[in-house]
């Protein structure tokens, strides 16, 4: 009997034992997750990526953690780094959030500004191009200069419907071309002006 009430009272302490080991900070993770939805939603993927990557890597590395913890037995499994893990994950995805919303205002900003710009940039280079030299052998030039001028125009008005479907980084991509190309085709009138002025001096 007395051997008995010993094994049960082992039993017992043990089962304490284990009750009281170490368990992963899933609450902690939990919320981490939903701090990395929050981020995903921010698009920060696309306006905070180093933020964003610090996260997930954070991530990956308490779940590499957690799953080495528990491949030990349940006396010896510690998961002190494995929350410190997952406070970076936490962290990271919050940082990366702030960061993708102040990074779209900007870009937002940016791209209202550039495409402002552009159109004045357009309206001159179209009033310069009319009164650009005209002549033998610059009829062609000039008509090529006139349809550069057309296909800007039409590529800002690309980029102001992509900036208000809130596709940032497609907006400026477009509205960078446009100004490029517009500021090829001024070019190109100035130095044409300069020569037909170089000529009449001669």
């Amino acid at each position: 009997m007395r051997k008995i009430t010993i094994a049960m009272s082992l039993m017992a302490i043990l089962a304490l034992v284990v009750a009281g080991c170490a368990k992963p900070p899933t609450a902690e993770m939990q919320a981490a997750t939903a701090a990395m939805q929050e981020a995903t939603t921010a698009e920060a993927e696309v306006y905070a990526p180093e933020a964003m990557q610090a996260a997930r890597s954070a991530q990956q590395a308490y779940e590499e953690e957690v799953k080495l913890q528990e491949g030990k037995f349940a006396l010896f499994r510690k998961y002190d780094q494995a929350k410190t893990l997952v406070a970076q994950a936490t962290t990271s995805a919050q940082t990366a959030s702030t960061q993708a919303v102040e990074n779209k205002n900007r870009i937002r900003t940016e791209v209202t500004t550039m495409i402002g710009e552009a159109r004045t940039m357009l309206t001159e280079a179209q009033g310069m191009l009319e009164k650009a030299p005209k002549g033998k052998g610059s009829t062609l030039d000039l008509q090529v200069m006139g349809s550069d001028l057309t296909a800007a125009g039409t590529t800002i008005d690309e980029a102001q419907a992509l900036l208000e479907q809130d596709k940032l980084m497609d907006a400026r991509a477009k509205i960078q071309t446009a100004r490029n190309t517009v500021m090829s085709v001024r070019s190109s009138v100035e130095q044409a002006i300069q020569m037909k002025q170089a000529g009449a001096k001669k």
